[in-house]
């Protein structure tokens, strides 16, 4: 078995801070109206700086995993002009093709 790097957990907290989240943006009018005025301020900067950045945390963390997970160190060495390409498969096109594929027929 391969080093998941707590995929399942990483999986489960993020998506449950993300339901509390939604939660919370649910209850805020309702929150609103049971605090007093003086704290709409804190409240306002509660949602702002930290609910409203669950959603790049739970993006940051999908992309670390799949970065963590999928082994593409070797990519940029094939795809770029490396020694092991050859002179035949440069990508640098010198004219651009004017006639279609036939697969797009």
């Amino acid at each position: 078995s391969g080093n998941l790097y707590g995929l399942k957990e990483r999986c489960v907290a993020t998506e449950s801070i993300h339901a509390i989240a939604d939660e919370l943006k649910r209850a805020r009018p309702i929150l609103e109206a049971n605090l007093g005025g003086g704290s709409q301020r804190e409240l306002e900067h509660f949602f702002s700086r930290t609910v409203e950045a669950v959603e790049d945390l739970r993006e940051h963390m999908y992309k670390t995993v799949a970065r963590l997970l999928l082994n593409i160190a070797w990519l940029p060495e094939e795809v770029g002009d490396s020694e092991k390409l050859g002179a035949s498969k440069k990508y640098d096109l010198k004219e651009i093709g004017m006639q279609q594929n036939a697969w797009v027929d």
